[in-house]
């Protein structure tokens, strides 16, 4: 089981946690894969149906991983409600930080149509030392030489 959505709440009758992830997830299939690559930082599902992702900096259009119309506007509620937001026509923008840090945000008509903009930023597993930030020129080798 994937741990990017797992969502604990109480049960009403045992007072035990239970998983939600298995009413979740459901919603979110056509681009559940992408959630399990390490190399993906952002997913972004545009209005037009459309899905692309950035892996390593660089942004490209996924061909599979669409929504069939009006799937990823329920799933997004669905997960709203989950974490105890709200979205509707009234309250169209929903930002919420899951578990392992991750960030959904979503925009919902009448705000953007005819489907739901959805973006997860996601947190990377890489740790980048010192050296590597030279090396891509994050930092600079002077910044680099006095932080050590």
């Amino acid at each position: 089981m994937n741990n990017w959505l797992r969502v604990s709440t109480r049960g009403e009758s045992d007072g035990e946690e239970h998983e939600s992830f298995e009413l979740i997830i459901p919603f979110l299939r056509p681009i559940e894969p992408l959630f399990g690559d390490d190399d993906i930082s952002k997913i972004m599902c545009n209005p037009d149906s459309s899905c692309w992702i950035e892996r390593e900096g660089m942004v490209s259009r996924r061909q599979d991983g669409s929504f069939a119309p009006g799937e990823l506007h329920a799933g997004l509620e669905v997960i709203a409600n989950r974490f105890g937001k709200q979205l509707d026509a009234s309250h169209p923008i929903l930002n919420i930080r899951l578990p392992d840090g991750s960030r959904p945000s979503a925009i919902i008509p009448p705000l953007v149509g005819p489907e739901p903009l959805m973006n997860v930023c996601k947190f990377g597993k890489r740790q980048f030392s010192l050296d590597d930030l030279v090396l891509c020129e994050v930092l600079f080798n002077g910044v680099h030489v006095r932080t050590k």
